[in-house]
């Protein structure tokens, strides 16, 4: 592209700083750009806490949390695992699609407890029985609130779960 030049003899600056190539590819980016993002949901938060039968906590339960790949609703991977403080307490947490999760703990010499849940911010207690006991593990999950008694229990105090 000529630029005409100016009477001293130099060039005169082009007024348009992008070609018009660049300008509908900028352009052409711009409209497709929201549709390449992808969005990112809260993902599922799951703070619990384990004891035995006798209500005393149980340390070094193995917890689970398997969430669901998107594919098939019967497809779903391990999302994050951890184990039981001093306190019985164990925090879970994965960012995945939305749909229901599945929460398993576990401790040899008890029974294992499974349930499943639609993914958010959920609280869970559970009571691991004894192997040797007729009766099943027991728990309950529920859509976690700011007052819950167990984030109370199971708040950070310097102690990793």
């Amino acid at each position: 592209m000529l630029r005409p030049e100016d009477p001293g003899g130099g060039k005169v600056a082009n007024r348009w700083p992008l070609s018009v190539g660049a300008f509908f590819l900028l352009l052409l980016l711009l409209l497709i750009s929201p549709s390449l993002c992808t969005r990112v949901d809260a993902g599922t938060l799951v703070v619990g806490v384990v004891v035995a039968d006798d209500g005393q906590p149980i340390d070094g339960a193995r917890a689970y949390l398997w969430a669901p790949t998107g594919s098939r609703s019967t497809d779903s991977f391990l999302a994050d695992s951890t184990v039981t403080d001093f306190r019985g307490c164990f925090h879970l947490f994965s960012l995945h699609n939305p749909g229901t999760v599945e929460i398993s703990v576990l401790k040899e010499g008890f029974k294992a407890f499974t349930a499943t849940a639609p993914y958010g911010s959920l609280a869970m207690d559970v009571a691991l029985l004894r192997i040797q006991s007729p009766d099943s593990s027991r728990g309950q999950v529920r859509a976690a609130s700011t007052g819950d008694s167990i984030h109370s229990r199971c708040e950070d105090q310097g102690v990793d779960s």
